[in-house]
């Protein structure tokens, strides 16, 4: 069961917090209910980012103890994490090095070898995606397969998946997913470039590599929401702020500001904007510029960020989302039936 939305100014109020450290005594003033604000940081794993916020502010001392004894806590257990993964993935990295094998680090796994804010224990890692061309994919799944690196459970590769098996060592916790496109929809062109405007990491790094700043910010653009139930409604509910905004996967919202901060003017934004509608993803890449302005204070451009109107293909004559009304009538077992119905 999808959890209920949290409200739009409790999410807009940990957004600032989170965006903005600077007017964290004002923003303290207005929160209600830390152990909410506590929740939603758990449900979307900023709670260390969290704590780095409040830690060293004067105004600390409204936040209750139990709240800030949690938040502590969760900052240095994930601080530990990601150390620990780091040593395991450069560890593996200097293996697959030795056999002519130098992968590309995707989205979060950059965190723990080039942290936008240089502090590596800010993001709470899943599993660490390695792309690399196909050929060497291949080879690289035989090596993991040969030194004992074993299948998660669902971990399998798919005929339409666009990596392969998603493995790990027993014994240890780093999880490993071997891509042979960055995303599921990348075109050949995009995945090519991927690989050839990938930059170098120092020697430590044992040969992994990190895509552009350019390509990172497209592949969190189109990665936007955590899953695709949530993705189709935040894309309906784009002309209505207050409602798209409890879909939105903070973490991953947060990424992408820090990009566009770092990127600054060098961003070249009708290029991220055509390599989205490339593979028919303008329209996350709008949303998701609007909504990092909106709630992380970020100055993106139009050409990039925008409130859309929802597509007429989307509405049924009732006025209800075509998408929201399949999920309640296959819930109950009708959709098929009104659909052969409204078809004739």
């Amino acid at each position: 069961m999808t959890p209920k939305p949290p409200h739009p100014p409790v999410v807009a109020t940990l957004s600032s917090i989170l965006s903005s450290p600077e007017r964290c005594p004002a923003l303290f003033e207005s929160v209600d209910d830390w152990h909410e604000l506590l929740s939603l940081a758990h449900r979307w794993c900023v709670s260390p980012v969290l704590w780095v916020r409040v830690r060293n502010s004067t105004a600390a001392a409204a936040i209750p103890k139990p709240v800030l004894d949690r938040l502590q806590h969760d900052y240095h257990q994930n601080f530990r994490r990601n150390h620990a993964l780091r040593e395991q993935l450069l560890a593996l990295a200097k293996r697959l090095q030795a056999n002519g094998v130098s992968p590309v680090v995707l989205k979060g796994g950059i965190h723990l070898l080039a942290p936008p804010s240089g502090n590596p224990g800010l993001r709470v890692m899943g599993d660490v995606d390695l792309l690399m061309p196909p050929e060497e994919a291949l080879a690289c799944e035989a090596h993991l397969r040969d030194w004992g690196w074993e299948v998660t459970p669902d971990g399998e590769t798919r005929e339409e998946d666009h990596h392969l098996s998603r493995r790990h060592l027993p014994g240890q916790e780093l999880l490993v997913e071997i891509h042979t496109r960055p995303f599921y929809d990348a075109t050949d062109r995009i995945t090519a470039e991927f690989l050839r405007d990938s930059g170098s990491l120092p020697p430590a790094c044992e040969g992994l590599r990190i895509p552009s700043l350019h390509h990172r910010m497209l592949h969190n653009a189109l990665h936007a929401f955590s899953d695709f139930v949530m993705a189709h409604r935040a894309i309906q509910f784009m002309t209505y702020p207050d409602k798209v905004v409890p879909f939105v996967d903070l973490r991953q919202l947060l990424d992408y500001a820090d990009l566009v901060r770092i990127g600054g003017d060098g961003i070249d934004w009708k290029r991220l904007a055509a390599d989205a509608e490339a593979v028919g993803g303008l329209r996350r890449l709008h949303q998701w510029g609007f909504l990092a302005n909106r709630l992380m204070d970020t100055r993106i451009p139009s050409v990039a960020a925008r409130r859309c109107a929802v597509p007429s293909e989307l509405r049924t004559p009732t006025g209800l989302p075509r998408h929201l009304m399949r999920l309640g009538l296959e819930a109950v077992g009708l959709w098929e039936p009104v659909d052969r119905w409204r078809q004739k």
